[in-house]
């Protein structure tokens, strides 16, 4: 057969049809209806797992639908617990709004932020000399 193209050229034709006519036609290895018949099986069986796997998600899908129709149709009845998320005009009205203590009180309230940050600053000087002691300990040891 020539490299270049999948046909036989006329030579290698007229030398292939001579070959048959002399031998004889081929006869296919015996084993050959087993393998296409297993290998047919094998792709049929993929298919019958690909359906099942396609139904088991459809399943997953409308069960997941119908819980959130549920859901849906079922959460105005129940109670408000009356925790909802404030408004922007409710969150800046606390802010802007001073307490009697720090008004009457004359000396400077430390807000929440500032008073976190302080103690955090003071925890952690006391773990690094908690630290440090534990280090003299265990060299002295």
């Amino acid at each position: 057969m020539s490299t270049y193209n999948e046909y036989l050229s006329d030579e290698e034709l007229n030398k292939l049809i001579n070959e048959i006519e002399t031998e004889g036609e081929t006869v296919a290895p015996y084993s050959i209806d087993e393998a296409v018949l297993s290998y047919v099986d094998k792709r049929c069986d993929k298919k019958k797992s690909k359906k099942i796997s396609y139904y088991a998600y459809c399943m997953k899908v409308s069960v997941s639908i119908a819980a959130a129709i549920i859901l849906m149709v079922l959460l105005p009845y129940f109670k408000d617990t009356g925790a909802g998320v404030p408004t922007k005009k409710e969150v800046i009205a606390q802010e802007a709004s001073i307490s009697k203590e720090e008004l009457f009180s004359g000396e400077v309230i430390s807000s929440r932020e500032e008073v976190l940050s302080e103690n955090s600053e003071k925890d952690r000087l006391k773990e690094m000399q908690s630290i440090i002691q534990s280090k003299f300990e265990g060299l002295s040891e």
